[in-house]
């Protein structure tokens, strides 16, 4: 019997048109097995507003959804964008350090996931460090899930991968250079940059180099589909 599955989350989650075999991106892999696919996703998404999404699409939906695909981002992307940079200034002032920033967008980020989840219960969810790994440092407000990757991009790369937050909004840190302090900027960019590298390696792997290619993608279709009886 096929189930209705809904995926959340940004680039990750597209079946880009210049990609090779898209037939396999998971929408369209899961269709040809009989399952219903709603596909949220959009290139350059933050998590809050696919999650914001992924609640109401629970909340209204006529009909169950058996599972919830969300391929998590960076959590620092939310922050970039109003009003949460002014609700962080207007708890704390300027940012104490970046841990403490991130720790605080992650914490509200992982609280609106556990509320979509609460809101249909019986709907299980696979979470997936993607564009983002997850925040290790909160990575307990997500173990209710019923499939918690932490970093996909460092299975497909087999190495672990620094953690980093700053990938595709890596130029909005550079504008609190003199807050947050430079050697702490300029780790992260350094971050930033080993993880391009290794990612540039192979392109059987990421085939832009910066997404997943069909080897890796098809992998973890497989792998969905043991765990969830797709």
């Amino acid at each position: 019997m096929g189930k209705n599955i809904l995926i959340l989350g940004d680039s990750w989650g597209v079946t880009e048109n210049s990609q090779p075999q898209r037939q396999d991106w998971p929408e369209y892999y899961f269709m040809r097995r009989g399952h219903t696919v709603f596909n949220k996703c959009w290139g350059g998404a933050w998590n809050l507003v696919q999650l914001g999404f992924g609640d109401a699409f629970l909340r209204e939906c006529p009909y169950p959804i058996d599972l919830v695909i969300w391929y998590h981002t960076e959590v620092f992307r939310d922050f970039a964008r109003p009003p949460w940079e002014d609700r962080y200034k207007s708890e704390f002032g300027e940012p104490r350090d970046l841990v403490h920033l991130l720790d605080w967008q992650a914490e509200r980020t992982y609280q609106l996931a556990h509320e979509a989840k609460l809101a249909s219960p019986a709907t299980q969810w696979a979470i997936i460090g993607g564009g983002g790994p997850v925040v290790q440092s909160q990575r307990s407000r997500l173990e209710w899930a019923d499939l918690l990757i932490d970093d996909w991009k460092s299975e497909i790369v087999g190495e672990q991968l620094p953690e980093c937050h700053f990938m595709q909004f890596y130029d909005y840190i550079w504008q609190w250079r003199e807050t947050l302090g430079m050697d702490a900027v300029q780790a992260e960019l350094d971050k930033r940059q080993y993880i391009l590298e290794a990612m540039a390696r192979d392109r059987s792997l990421f085939w832009d180099r910066i997404h997943p290619a069909h080897q890796p993608v098809l992998a973890m279709n497989l792998r969905l589909q043991e765990r969830f009886d797709l």
